[in-house]
């Protein structure tokens, strides 16, 4: 169990999570999000099962390379300023922790 203060987004949930209710609030290899951690803050969350193990340095879910993936999608407008810091902001998020 990792601290809620501790998750960070990209992180991948190593079990089922449960709320201090006992409702089922996210499932097992489900990827946090800022949203999802937002969200499980507001139900009074305080720790979480992340998997000891998760897609490997630079790859998304299925051995994907989330860089290429966001390229690729963002090809056609990559010539506008905003949709250009977008992407970057995305490759920031999504580039391996040595790669910074």
């Amino acid at each position: 169990m990792v601290p809620l203060e501790d998750v960070r987004p990209g992180m991948v949930l190593g079990d089922d999570l449960y709320g201090p209710s006992g409702a089922m609030l996210l499932k097992r290899g489900e990827l946090l999000s800022s949203r999802k951690i937002s969200w499980l803050r507001e139900r009074g969350v305080e720790d979480v099962p992340v998997a000891s193990s998760g897609p490997a340095p630079g790859k998304g879910q299925g051995g994907t390379d989330p860089g290429r993936a966001l390229q690729d999608r963002f090809r056609r407008v990559a010539d506008e300023p905003l949709m250009k810091e977008i992407l970057d902001g995305l490759l920031d998020l999504f580039s391996p922790e040595d790669a910074r």
